[in-house]
């Protein structure tokens, strides 16, 4: 997160004690085309936070109570309710709050390159939603 634009991310990763395995992953002239290398390090992380069971636990109180095994205080639901209220904090518009139609659990973000860059909009306006794809 916080890397200001992909060029930045990749002359990190240029530097990472990793280089080596990510070029022998994805090509050994992939770091010279830097839309490229943002492209595949996006697909590297997301296979990892879908794939590695550790990554996501789904363990939180939000979790349980996704899963039917808790109940939320009256605070949670107006917290959940401003959460995905349009006209309040419309947080749902890039980060959903329920679960996917296959029954996934919600992501944290909708976007791999929102984990990457940082968020596009931290507060949207009203009614607007974030710039990533949501």
């Amino acid at each position: 997160m916080a890397n200001g634009n992909a060029a930045a991310l990749i002359d990190k990763l240029k530097l990472a004690a990793y280089v080596n395995t990510f070029r022998q992953v994805f090509g050994a002239d992939l770091l010279s085309d830097v839309d490229a290398a943002f492209d595949r390090i996006m697909f590297a992380i997301a296979r990892y936070q879908k794939e590695d069971p550790d990554f996501r636990t789904f363990d939180s109180k939000y979790d349980r109570f996704l899963d039917g095994k808790l109940v939320l205080s009256d605070a949670d639901l107006r917290g959940l309710a401003l959460f995905n209220s349009p006209a309040k904090g419309n947080c749902a518009a890039c980060h959903p709050s329920a679960r996917g139609c296959d029954g996934s659990p919600p992501a944290t973000s909708t976007s791999v390159s929102a984990v990457l860059t940082g968020p596009i909009c931290v507060a949207p306006s009203r009614g607007q939603r974030c710039a990533t794809s949501c």
